[in-house]
């Protein structure tokens, strides 16, 4: 049913979950932690920031800034995205597919915007690099010994088989809920029983990003997407606490959020029971990947959350 994915799948994935884990010893947290530094200091990061002709200017100069005074060696890259008047965002849209497998349409600039994110990837892809750094032109930094941190253990963060390390969560809407920690080092990496919504800021590698694109068209939201991330065979952790933010209501505001109310508002009973089944199928495949992975990673800690934050 999901294109590309089936071709992606090896030998290291579990049922309905993500990779499995590196449990031998040599592979440790603290052993890849203790390996990484010098690995990390031969080759700065590469970052890219999403941005589009709708942007605000001002938000290209403050990512340009915070970049260059917390990563000075970083190697900035600035990906000009679509547009909702593209004539590749409508390309991109599977309509068939939004009908039978989307809680509702996405619209033209929600389109645009995960077509953004895949431009990144795709130049990920191009550049031969193991991983990079994405942000949307809105975000902040609010930690930047955080970021310095995961920098300097980026090589030990992907060894674990991370396929994308968020950096920014939304909070949970409803209190509880359950998540797995790993410590590397300073950090503290999080899986959460489903994965949370936010595409501000994320560390993704390559071959994460060949997951993503093993779809030629889309039909969710973005954010949307990593909520199913068992359909690629993605793993997809968070760094608590997270280093950055959605900054974008003190930037001119969300670029996406008026047309996203006017579609929830025409949604139909018929569609909004239709989602209904969509959301149970999508919780009973995340709670068997959870279940899987806390079966499967003997180095991660099992712990009990409130509202998103960790005790």
């Amino acid at each position: 049913m999901f294109e590309g994915a089936d071709a992606l799948r090896t030998c290291r994935k579990g049922p309905g979950s993500g990779h499995m884990p590196l449990q031998s010893s040599k592979h440790s947290p603290e052993a890849i932690a203790r390996h990484s530094a010098a690995a990390s200091a031969l080759k700065p990061p590469l970052v890219l920031v999403l941005t589009c002709r709708h942007s605000p200017p001002d938000r290209i100069a403050s990512a340009r800034a915070q970049l260059l005074a917390i990563l000075p060696d970083a190697r900035v890259e600035v990906v000009d995205g679509l547009v909702d008047t593209d004539a590749a965002t409508r390309k991109l849209i599977d309509p068939w597919r939004v009908k039978l497998l989307s809680k509702r349409p996405p619209t033209l600039r929600e389109v645009a915007a995960y077509g953004t994110h895949r431009m990144a990837w795709a130049r990920l892809v191009q550049s031969g690099e193991d991983c990079a750094i994405v942000l949307e032109d809105d975000f902040a930094i609010i930690d930047p010994d955080q970021l310095r941190a995961l920098v300097a253990s980026l090589p030990g963060v992907m060894a674990l088989q991370i396929d994308m390390l968020k950096l920014f969560d939304f909070p949970r809407a409803a209190a509880g809920g359950w998540a797995l920690t790993r410590n590397l080092g300073p950090l503290t990496l999080c899986r959460w029983a489903s994965p949370r919504a936010g595409l501000v800021g994320y560390v993704l590698t390559a071959d994460g990003a060949r997951r993503f694109l093993s779809r030629s068209r889309v039909y969710r939201v973005v954010d949307e997407d990593i909520e199913y991330f068992w359909e690629l065979g993605l793993e997809i952790w968070s760094l608590r606490p997270g280093p950055v933010i959605d900054a974008s209501a003190r930037m001119g505001g969300s670029l996406l959020e008026q047309t996203r109310l006017d579609v929830r508002r025409q949604r139909s009973l018929r569609r909004s029971l239709h989602g209904m089944v969509l959301a149970l199928h999508r919780r009973l495949r995340n709670a068997l990947a959870f279940g899987w992975a806390c079966l499967a990673l003997t180095d991660a800690k099992l712990q009990r959350f409130d509202n998103g934050k960790l005790p």
